[in-house]
């Protein structure tokens, strides 16, 4: 388990980015991805290499984030990272990590 931690604003001490609980992804199109903290879904993924994430939602349904940009969680509930066009790289998952 990794742990995001926040960024401050310069001079502001305004929180840009939340803590949040990580773990590595690897893609796959037949299994979803691993429960976080206390069993809780995923609330969103960051990537370390820029691209697309074909995912499937939490609430159903499913969607293709495209152009991703490394290094910024993109905040959606997240049940499986598909591999198929998906072309981003180094993706984490992010849960509350409380």
């Amino acid at each position: 388990m990794l742990t995001v931690a926040p960024t401050n604003l310069p001079g502001k001490g305004k929180t840009l980015v939340p803590e949040f609980a990580a773990l590595d992804i690897t893609p796959a199109d037949g299994a979803d991805i691993a429960l976080g903290p206390n069993g809780t879904t995923a609330i969103g993924v960051i990537v370390t290499g820029a691209g697309n994430v074909n995912v499937d939602l939490v609430g159903g349904g499913t969607a293709v984030l495209t152009s991703l940009v490394a290094n910024v969680p993109y905040l959606v509930g997240v049940q499986r990272i598909r591999s198929t066009s998906t072309t981003a790289t180094g993706i984490r998952a992010l849960y509350n990590p409380n």
